[in-house]
Order: structure tokens, then C-alpha cells, then sequence
């Protein structure tokens, strides 16, 4: 079941997931490749094409990242 999110934070879900895809991806040996952090260089080009600065670029950055430490932890768990 997904969870319901409050509607001032969709604009920050729907960055995560256009950014996922440009996350690197680490070979991992005998092992399955491992995903890594969205870049910062993604993040601030995804806001400077849609203006977002200031605070909002603030908070911007602060979600993508404690978002993709939760993501990280799941993938880790397999």
C-alpha cells in the first residue's frame, strides 16, 4: 500500500522520482550493482530549469537526500 502524502510536498516527490534515474549505479562485483546518491549537479539543474532557489531549493535538496537515504536503506535490505 503507497503511502498518502500531503499535498505541499508532490512537487518534491514528483523531483525524486525524475531525478532517480540519473543516480549512478555501482558494479558490484560478483554482486548485483548498487545505486548510489542523486547527484547534487542533478538537483540544482532540475531546480534551476524550474526556477526553484532560496529556501525552496533549500528544502529541495535536504528531501531528495533524507528520500534517498530511505531508498538506499531498502535497496540495501534487498
Amino acid at each position: 500500500h503507497a503511502p498518502e502524502l500531503e499535498q505541499w510536498v508532490m512537487w518534491v516527490w514528483r523531483a525524486w522520482n525524475r531525478l532517480t534515474h540519473d543516480r549512478p549505479w555501482y558494479g558490484g562485483g560478483m554482486a548485483p550493482p548498487a545505486p548510489g546518491r542523486i547527484p547534487f549537479a542533478a538537483i540544482d539543474c532540475y531546480a534551476r530549469r524550474r526556477g526553484i532557489q532560496g529556501e525552496d531549493f533549500d528544502m529541495l535538496e535536504r528531501l531528495i537526500g533524507e528520500m534517498d537515504a530511505e531508498y538506499l536503506a531498502w535497496k540495501a535490505k534487498g
